[in-house]
């Protein structure tokens, strides 16, 4: 599958260098790159005009066009019509060498889905499950993470969330991805994170990217930090 990377940056030049430099030692290239500037001055331009990268496009938007979701939107404009997917990540982002080969490869696993997203490694710790059924502990698929502090107010007011992370519940607010755990199984969701997000082309049309997805898409991880 040909597949196009599209990263929106706001005067962080070296992250984004950063993230770059991971994208170069993937074990799956991007077959283009459309770095979408939307900073308030030339040192993004700079920095990588010092140093290239295969399949890159830079392109810096006027103040009618900036912002996240105005930027997405203006990639995805410019992706080439040979792409069938397209990957969208946050400028601060390090990826795994595997990153796209993974997430794309779970397109030939799961062909219906519409969606992959990935998986941040070294935001939550997680560990295997101790089964004791702890009410500070948050389990799951036989792993456990804290309970933030937020879901043990609701906990108390029976307020829980009555559906698996990443749908949304019939009350209060839903778990996000984040809460689903580094197994590396396939999870489906109904909503998944634009920060890094692997999506069919023709499925993205009209996306406003708050990214809520009313059908079937899957989660597979871990694979950045």
């Amino acid at each position: 599958m040909m597949f196009s990377l599209i990263v929106c940056t706001y005067i962080r030049p070296q992250p984004l260098l950063e993230l770059l430099q991971s994208v170069k030692e993937q074990t799956l290239y991007p077959n283009e790159i459309l770095i979408i500037d939307g900073s308030s001055n030339n040192e993004t331009e700079t920095v990588l005009n010092k140093k290239p990268f295969k399949n890159l496009r830079y392109y810096k938007v006027d103040k009618l066009n900036r912002g996240l979701t105005k930027q997405r939107n203006f990639g995805i404009n410019l992706v080439s019509k040979d792409s069938e997917i397209m990957c969208f990540l946050d400028d601060d982002i390090i990826l795994t060498p595997s990153y796209f080969e993974t997430l794309i490869e779970t397109y030939s696993i799961k062909s219906d889905a519409l969606a992959v997203g990935g998986y941040i490694t070294n935001e939550v710790s997680w560990k295997l499950s101790d089964n004791q059924n702890d009410s500070s502990k948050f389990y799951f698929d036989g792993w456990m993470r804290n309970e933030p502090s937020r879901f043990k107010i609701r906990q108390l007011f029976g307020l829980l969330p009555d559906v698996d992370p990443g749908f949304m519940p019939t009350f209060s607010h839903g778990r996000s991805i984040s809460f689903l755990p580094p197994s590396e199984k396939i999870y489906e969701v109904e909503q998944l994170m634009g920060g890094y997000l692997v999506i069919k082309k023709k499925f993205s049309i009209a996306l406003n990217f708050l990214i809520i997805l009313k059908v079937t898409d899957f989660m597979r991880m871990p694979i950045f930090h």
